[in-house]
């Protein structure tokens, strides 16, 4: 299948920033104080003293497509430079720069796919990210959706390969998507599907979003790219300290999707990208060939260690660690995940979600040991008003009332576009009618009920008790209510 091409090189010229380390923030430092008579309309100077206070330097780098800087969607200079250095970086045989988050890779990854091996299903697992469902729809493509195992929590806890590689074995399969690690942290090794997928030439795409750390560190799990995935996606921002909504691409596998990637990235991303994200991915390979990524890795793996082991001794059966050093869940009594929640932001610290019982915490690269001083004093402050006799084990085999996802072992279904006139219903009033959004906790982002989908009554109740506890579900209006598609009567 491949049509032969080589990782990519950059050309000999050498215009502004091209042959540096970082070639798009070089080229950038060139262009700062140049007259602009072009967009966008700040000119790189601030309008006012309350823009100049919050993002005054930044606007000298907010630029366009002009002169040495390149062009995302054709790169021939120093943006193509950056990607090919990226590359290198990770491992990959070609990376390709996102300004339009992970969401943007994994749909142009799975569209590309779609285009090149239009035959098949596909093969995922039930706890994707929507932009992998959202792909499916544009593609109108049928996918075979396959539940992961399911810890003591409700947490998602991986999959046993075998049940993607039976189906392979049975029916014509267009790809595979799967995501690792969780958003709690759990990876299981991908070597066994590798193996598998490639005896039969099926591509296999993952979402890495929340791990594009891996490998960078040997109490690290190693990355997908490594492991020899086709497609990879890494959401730069969530753990290697690029700007939010700035990710990457990793081609690893047949160069026979190549083309197809870059063009629906052009029909996905923004034809005007900021080159903020784009100077901050720059940074991110630059600071990983250098060593000063890892480095700084490494001291946030420390710092998250030993803040764990302090958690730990407040309350031993609370803290519950994950194959991801910088990522642990804390549990709280029975019904208090969201009072935990509460009790740390009261404290000035702000957790990334409650789940149920759990609060999940992630350790950011730049943390401080005073930092976790601060962590854990929150942490004792929270227990000792509770009694303690109280075990907060007793969590174990509780349930949120909406789950990250529908329980199913496997589901077959097709994927399309919904079409009719749409009416806001409140939710008692939308039992038994056609769902024309996803129904989706956020975070992490996994629906939990598709367009098309009927709400039964005991969906709405759920609904209902999730929202006056305080969990944010997308595809339910502010007021309350839901869309829903009309049906002819009778």
């Amino acid at each position: 299948m491949s049509d032969g091409r080589k990782p990519e090189t950059c050309g000999e010229e050498r215009e502004a920033g091209r042959g540096a380390e970082a070639p798009i923030v070089e080229a950038l430092k060139t262009y700062a104080d140049r007259f602009r008579f072009h967009v966008p309309a700040h000119g790189g100077r601030p309008f006012g003293p309350e823009v100049a206070a919050l993002l005054g330097p930044a606007l000298r780098f907010d630029q366009t497509e002009v002169g040495a800087l390149d062009d995302l969607h054709r790169a021939t200079g120093v943006i193509r430079e950056a990607e090919a250095l990226a590359a290198r970086a990770f491992g990959a045989r070609r990376t390709r720069f996102l300004v339009g988050g992970a969401s943007a890779g994994v749909m142009a990854a799975v569209l590309a796919v779609r285009e090149s091996r239009p035959n098949g299903v596909w093969l995922a697992g039930r706890d994707a990210h929507r932009s992998f469902y959202h792909a499916l729809m544009l593609a109108g493509a049928e996918a075979i959706l396959i539940a992961p195992e399911v810890d003591a929590y409700g947490r998602p806890d991986g999959y046993d390969w075998t049940r993607f590689c039976a189906w392979a074995e049975r029916i014509p399969v267009q790809g595979v998507f799967v995501t690792t690690p969780t958003y709690f942290g759990r990876h299981r090794p991908l070597e066994a599907l590798v193996r598998c997928l490639r005896r039969r030439g099926i591509p296999l795409v993952v979402d890495q979003a929340h791990g594009g750390h891996f490998g960078l560190d040997p109490r690290l799990p190693p990355s997908a790219v490594a492991e020899g995935a086709d497609l990879v996606v890494h959401s730069s921002h969530k753990s290697l300290g690029a700007l939010t909504m700035a990710a990457m691409l990793h081609l690893v596998g047949d160069a026979a999707l190549d083309d197809a990637v870059d063009g629906a990235l052009v029909r996905l991303q923004s034809s005007s990208p900021s080159y903020l994200l784009l100077a901050s991915l720059d940074l991110v390979q630059q600071s990983v060939r250098s060593g000063a990524l890892p480095n700084r890795l490494r001291r946030a793996i420390d710092v998250a260690r030993s803040l764990m082991r302090r958690l730990q001794a407040v309350r031993p059966d609370a803290v519950l660690p994950s194959d991801d050093p910088l990522r642990f869940s804390l549990l709280a009594p029975p019904g208090e995940g969201p009072a935990l929640l509460s009790h740390f932001a009261a404290a000035g610290i702000d957790l990334e979600l409650a789940y149920g019982d759990l609060a999940l915490a992630i350790v950011p690269l730049g943390v401080r040991p005073e930092d976790g001083d601060r962590l854990e004093a929150a942490w004792r402050s929270f227990w000792a008003v509770r009694p303690k006799a109280h075990s907060a084990r007793e969590a174990v085999g509780r349930r949120p009332a909406v789950p990250l996802f529908v329980p199913a072992a496997e589901e077959r279904r097709r994927f399309a576009l919904g079409a009719g006139r749409r009416r806001r219903q409140r939710l008692a009033e939308a039992v038994g009618r056609p769902l024309a959004d996803a129904l989706v906790p956020y975070p992490p982002g996994i629906p939990w009920r598709f367009p098309g989908d009927r709400l039964s009554a005991g969906d709405a109740a759920a609904l209902a008790a999730a929202l006056a506890a305080g969990v944010s579900i997308h595809g339910v209006f502010p007021d309350g209510t839901v869309s829903v598609f009309e049906e002819a009567e009778g």
